[in-house]
């Protein structure tokens, strides 16, 4: 019997009531978007085991595995994302995903291979020093590593790099980036795309020659609404 997304999302609110401030957000008209409140689930998640409350997180994951097999295959693609995020094994609240069954475990497992990004970026910002007062800012301010923010500032740092004439600092960093890609996890691999590559200058704007210095697999992701120069 399938279950109706609706109805079960409803039942997620009513029995773990802390979720329902991204359930009015998203589910109320004029914004009815049920899988939002799905997708930033996440983050409530790590911040409820953070507070000390490890029993909320592993019922709630053991609920969602438990519906995983009776939901459309729509909402299956919206539960295989949200299992994609959850904390990996060197993050705060990796322990959660143990509450997983063997299925949805599997795909947890093979979505977190790799090096995950938060270490990525500690290796950039340990072999590149010039990153080091972007990371201590950023830091300082937001009190935690907001992964995609740091990569769009790292872009317009390499641009100001660039329009400054270190051409090889530029180089060898982005070369870092092309050399680890395929190395990190798939959350890992996907910031990079949405918020490095995706960050890079439009043509026309200050640094946008570096799209160049992209390798072919990342020159993919570049958006296909803007046509990097030369290309």
């Amino acid at each position: 019997m399938t279950l109706e997304p609706a109805v079960w999302m409803a039942d997620l609110v009513r029995d773990f009531p802390g979720l329902r401030p991204e359930y009015d957000k998203w589910v109320k008209p004029p914004r009815p978007f049920a899988a939002m409140v799905l997708n930033n689930s996440v983050r409530w998640l790590e911040e409820t085991w953070e507070a000390g409350d490890q029993e909320t997180p592993r019922a709630f994951i053991s609920r969602v595995d438990a519906a995983y097999p009776s939901l459309d295959e729509r909402w299956q693609g919206f539960v295989l994302n949200f299992v994609q995020h959850l904390p990996g094994a060197d993050e705060i609240g990796s322990g959660m995903a143990q509450a997983l069954g063997p299925e949805l475990s599997e795909e947890y497992r093979r979505s977190h291979q790799g090096t995950s990004v938060g270490v990525w970026i500690d290796g950039l910002v340990r072999d590149f020093p010039g990153l080091e007062p972007l990371y201590a800012d950023h830091m300082g301010f937001y009190e935690e590593l907001l992964s995609s923010l740091l990569l769009s500032e790292i872009v317009r740092w390499l641009a100001a790099q660039y329009q400054a004439g270190d051409y090889a600092t530029v180089r060898a960093l982005m070369a870092r980036v092309d050399a680890d890609y395929p190395n990190l996890n798939l959350i890992a691999r996907e910031v990079v795309r949405d918020s490095f590559v995706d960050m890079m200058p439009s043509p026309n704007e200050p640094g946008a020659e570096m799209v160049e210095w992209l390798s072919p697999t990342l020159r993919q992701a570049y958006p296909r609404s803007r046509t990097s120069p030369g290309a």
